[in-house]
């Protein structure tokens, strides 16, 4: 076609929707079409239709990959697109999506390998955040549970994407908070084992590590009855009766499995030593030291126990962590070698909704004894 001197390509021909015949044949999962196109005519990589919308936006977001698979016809199309000009990968739709953002939609088979290509071929398409919701691609995988922890380990093998890992979305939710929202357990492991910060708070207040704590309460109420372990009556009188020595020797042959196990009443033996303010001398805070320990060691040899539920955060039937306990048991040494370990425990409530610290507010002449 001629129109004056300048000749009108019918491939670059756009129709009301602003779509060329690759967009047209792409939202109707003719492949091999598109690549011919593209390969005649490398700038149609480039044209955006009324949806802002790139060839590889629609390549990705009609799951054209869910149809062929890796390996296939598909293949071609999307290595074509980044080899003309990968600079695509950081295009934004009308959404404020990416192509790279709309491959954490795909089935984790299909989603991983296409991330690591478009990151190889544009690194920098990592740093683009949804300006919808702020979100990074790591933001967005979490919406999209990975499979398996050998899955999640592989995401975040990808540098680019190990980089995000502690990044706010406009809500301030950081991919661990998502994740420990939505439930994904095999990411949560993996976001903690390479060193996701879990005291970033998000604009409600609430720390990652606070999702991650109640998911992992979670876990522990859902396994089933059978399989929890259980404080014998023998182990509550020793801890009652200040039998340390008695304790000691348990802690050592348990280990931290001791340290987890429930009594009737839903608490742990810390907050049976917390109950008894008698028998909280030295010798006893020598054993919660010792508990201490025991779990940073066990924790140490397992690189996904960072997940682990330290005992002084278990809570019992009635909500009460050890250091509710402690205070209102006027324990107050005790409760501050329980703040020595993590003073994060002081936001925990009950089943009242009471933090330990109503509890102190509560107790006469004892308002200044944590101080």
């Amino acid at each position: 076609m001629q129109c004056g001197s300048e000749r009108v390509f019918p491939w670059r021909v756009v129709n009301k929707d602003d779509n060329t015949p690759a967009h047209v044949a792409l939202l109707n999962g003719n492949v091999s079409l598109a690549v011919y196109l593209v390969e005649k005519d490398g700038s149609l990589a480039r044209v955006l239709n009324h949806s802002k919308e790139t060839l590889l936006h629609l390549a990705i977001q009609y799951h054209v990959f869910e149809t062929y698979g890796p390996g296939s016809d598909i293949w071609p199309i999307m290595e074509l697109l980044l080899q003309t000009d990968s600079s695509v990968t950081c295009w934004e739709d009308a959404d404020g999506a990416t192509p790279l953002h709309r491959a954490t939609s795909l089935k984790p088979a299909y989603c991983i390998p296409v991330i690591r290509a478009m990151l190889a071929s544009c690194p920098k398409a990592a740093e683009v955040h949804d300006k919808g919701s702020g979100q990074t691609i790591l933001h967005h995988l979490t919406n999209h549970q990975v499979a398996s922890y050998k899955e999640s380990l592989e995401l975040l093998s990808i540098p680019q994407v190990y980089a995000l890992r502690n990044i706010k979305n406009h809500q301030g939710d950081t991919p661990l908070h998502l994740t420990a929202r939505n439930h994904d357990r095999n990411m949560v492991d993996v976001l903690l084992r390479y060193s996701a910060k879990i005291g970033i708070k998000n604009q409600s207040g609430v720390s990652a590590w606070t999702l991650v704590r109640q998911l992992e309460e979670m876990r522990f109420i859902e396994r089933p009855i059978e399989d929890r372990r259980k404080l014998t009556k023998t182990k509550r009188e020793a801890a009652k009766e200040g039998n340390v020595a008695f304790l000691n020797e348990k802690l050592v042959s348990l280990g931290t499995h001791f340290l987890v196990s429930r009594t009737p009443k839903g608490g742990n033996i810390l907050h049976i030593l917390m109950q008894y303010r008698e028998h909280l001398i030295d010798e006893a805070e020598n054993f919660i030291r010792q508990a201490i320990q025991k779990v940073g060691e066990e924790a140490g040899v397992d690189a996904r126990a960072g997940v682990y539920y330290p005992p002084w955060k278990l809570k019992n039937l009635k909500g009460d962590t050890p250091l509710h306990i402690a205070v209102r048991a006027g324990n107050f040494d005790a409760a501050m070698k329980l703040l020595e370990i993590d003073d994060e425990v002081t936001g925990y409530v009950n089943n009242r909704i009471q933090t330990p610290l109503h509890i102190l507010a509560s107790c006469d002449g004892n308002l200044y004894s944590l101080q």
